[in-house]
């Protein structure tokens, strides 16, 4: 299963370190941070995953996906590979800068 981090809009975090995708709060996400696996010389870069109304858990790719409304509706009702449900939030542009940047500094738990 990949790494990841979700930040929320009130400056906590919940990462695969501290438990399953399940038990992730699920209001209030500004950014995921992700591990993708690259090649063997460069190991692993960090994905964001940022400005979508809804995450899930993909269930066959063990990630978090972004989507509209309607995308989640769409897989909720035709395909089977969905998880937990996490739901994004607006802020203002610079908690979103700051959110955005501490996701990029923190990356994904070792």
């Amino acid at each position: 299963m990949r790494r990841w981090r979700v930040h929320y809009a009130d400056g906590s975090t919940y990462d695969s370190s501290q438990g399953r995708p399940e038990d992730a709060p699920p209001r209030g996400v500004v950014v995921i941070a992700q591990s993708r696996a690259t090649d063997d010389v460069h190991g692993l870069e960090v994905e964001l995953q940022q400005r979508w109304d809804w995450y899930f858990w993909h269930l066959p790719r063990g990630e978090w996906w972004g989507c509209d409304l309607s995308g989640l509706l769409d897989r909720l009702l035709w395909e089977r590979d969905v998880g937990p449900v996490i739901q994004g939030v607006s802020v203002p542009t610079p908690e979103f800068r700051a959110a955005l940047e501490r996701a990029r500094q923190l990356g994904v738990p070792r």
